[in-house]
């Protein structure tokens, strides 16, 4: 269910209160209120990529569960107003920490300012001693007085702000840390990352293990890190993530319905939503990214949203050439690629050059991939990549700066002059092979007609690379229409480039390391000719014949004429 005005959306807020107050537009998730109170386990990690609704449903839970406010009138055109725990609305002290934005070097202090923060409003509404005592206890907790400063170094905060609110209320609270992972995974240095991992492993054991002051604790984030010894000192907490999710499938993300609900009151074409913002999978769900949809709503365009929204700064530290080229050749759109998958890693394992089943970890549970199917016996899954936001996102980042020069990338405006036209060719085709670890890429073997055999890269490698960058850089190609592998004439050329006015036909040659790309790429421009690629379509042909020899690469072009 839908609220709120649709000509009023607001992306930058994760505050709930701001959004129902100001009646922003607003997809109900409030079940998420009823599933996280249904009794599973003390402690739940909820692991989802970004901008899919993390951080607003525990602002959400906040307002509901907190003893400081009435905030009832926030919910009441929402579906958990009709639930049994209805009744827990406004109840229970509840701490909601945000670890978004907290800097590597002051976390220890900001935490115990948020703390102290929240030990203040409770020690407002005590009168007896034994608030009063726990509060000063704490109040000197951040100093270190062997070396006469302040060092902020208790592990002891969650546990002590239990205490404090169950003494002045005698009720047990609940704790909610949001982005649990990130201080973790921008700890820049082996030294800040060791102390990082002691100090929260010590302060969620003491706050989060066996607290008797502590109703239920949830930690959302990207990550599942269980394998870090980070949450090691917890009894068994329950995760729900992209490889299990038994409870809030629903919850986080667009369901069919609600996207087909905000297409209905935006204006917008469900089907190109689907296409564009659809596939991530959840539960066995598919589910629509919400910050994509929503944008789209804003705008009324469609658009690479989600792919703006963040950097993919993490996957660039640790990808390498190598398995750039595989994703190239294995993440066609439409197709899925079966691999290794770590459910549980290590942040420490994300490093250059890592194992593949470290990097599909990291590229599923971030949402770059969509996980198709994973078998927890073998490790064993299949990912793809699910929709063309998506798409469009993986083409830009796999040749990153190679694909920046705005100049190299219009060499298609002029078609006058085909000399030029081959050189600006080349020219935009070199980069794309430095940024890409070629000599890595699998050769197959081929017969002579003699019946001897050789090496060689299949030309199917340079096609994958050359479509990939093609699609990445439309806007700059100015292409109408791009087909590949489509029969015309006496046979089928490798991709053509539909201009408008004039159709521009690429032919690919590869060879072994010592033919000449030369050669090569002038076999290929007279495929064109022989094969009569194009001659159907009954427009002028211009035909580009690309030859490579590993990275060696050589391109001819000639205007055809297939009239006679």
């Amino acid at each position: 269910m839908v609220v709120g005005n649709a000509s009023n959306i607001n992306l930058s807020t994760s505050s709930f209160k701001k959004i129902i107050e100001n009646d922003y537009l607003y997809v109900d998730k409030s079940r998420f209120i009823d599933h996280f109170l249904a009794k599973r386990s003390d402690v739940e990690i909820i692991a989802r990529q970004r901008r899919i609704g993390k951080s607003l449903n525990l602002d959400m839970l906040y307002c509901f569960l907190t003893d400081r406010e009435d905030n009832r009138h926030l919910f009441d055109d929402l579906a958990i107003r009709s639930s049994h725990v209805w009744k827990l609305v406004n109840s229970a002290p509840v701490f909601l920490f945000d670890f978004k934005e907290m800097d590597e070097s002051l976390y220890k202090k900001d935490i115990w300012l948020k703390i102290n923060k929240y030990m203040n409003q409770y020690l407002e509404l005590s009168s007896g001693p034994k608030a009063a005592g726990i509060y000063e206890e704490w109040a000197f907790s951040k100093f270190d007085y062997k070396l006469g400063i302040e060092t902020y170094e208790t592990t002891n905060g969650l546990f002590t702000l239990t205490e404090m609110a169950y003494a002045t209320t005698g009720k047990r609270s609940y704790i909610l840390i949001d982005e649990y992972d990130n201080p973790m995974n921008h700890a820049s240095s082996f030294e800040v990352y060791n102390d990082m991992r002691n100090y929260f492993t010590k302060l969620f054991s003491k706050g989060l293990k066996g607290n008797n002051y502590l109703e239920k604790s949830v930690l959302t984030g990207v990550m599942r890190i269980s394998h870090e010894d980070l949450l090691s000192g917890l009894n068994n907490p329950e995760t729900f993530d992209v490889f299990a999710d038994r409870a809030y499938g629903a919850d986080y993300g667009l369901t069919e319905e609600e996207a087909a609900e905000i297409c209905k009151i935006a204006g917008l074409d469900l089907e190109e939503i689907r296409k564009w913002y659809n596939g991530v999978r959840i539960g066995g769900s598919d589910i629509y990214n919400t910050f994509s949809v929503m944008s789209a709503a804003a705008s009324k365009t469609i658009d690479c949203f989600w792919g703006q929204s963040g950097t993919l700064d993490r996957i660039k530290a640790v990808v390498t050439p190598a398995q750039k080229a595989k994703l190239i050749m294995g993440l066609d759109k439409g197709s899925a690629l079966t691999t290794e998958i770590n459910s549980r890693i290590n942040l420490r394992m994300l490093t250059h050059g890592c194992a593949d089943s470290t990097l599909y970890s990291l590229l599923v549970q971030s949402g770059y991939l969509r996980l198709e199917s994973w078998d927890s016996k073998t490790g064993i899954g299949a990912v793809s990549i699910p929709n063309e936001e998506l798409a469009t996102a993986w083409r830009k980042f796999i040749f990153g700066d190679a694909l920046n020069n705005r100049d190299l990338n219009s060499f298609l405006h002029d078609l006058s002059d085909m000399d030029n036209l081959s050189n600006n060719v080349m020219k935009f085709l070199s980069p794309l092979f430095d940024s890409l670890s070629v000599y890595d890429l699998p050769e197959a073997e081929y017969k002579h007609k003699n019946g001897k055999t050789y090496q060689k890269i299949p030309e199917l490698y340079y096609h994958q690379i050359l479509l990939t960058a093609f699609y990445a850089i439309k806007p700059q190609l100015g292409y109408k229409l791009m087909l590949s592998n489509r029969e015309s004439g006496d046979g089928r050329y490798d991709i053509l480039l539909d201009m408008g006015d004039t159709l521009v036909v690429f032919e690919l040659k590869s060879g072994r390391k010592s033919d000449r790309a030369e050669t090569l790429s002038k076999n290929a421009l007279q495929q064109v000719k022989d094969k009569r690629y194009g001659a159907d379509l009954c427009k002028p042909i211009i035909a580009i014949g690309c030859g490579f020899s590993q990275k060696r690469v050589k391109v001819k072009s000639a205007k055809i004429d297939l009239s006679s």
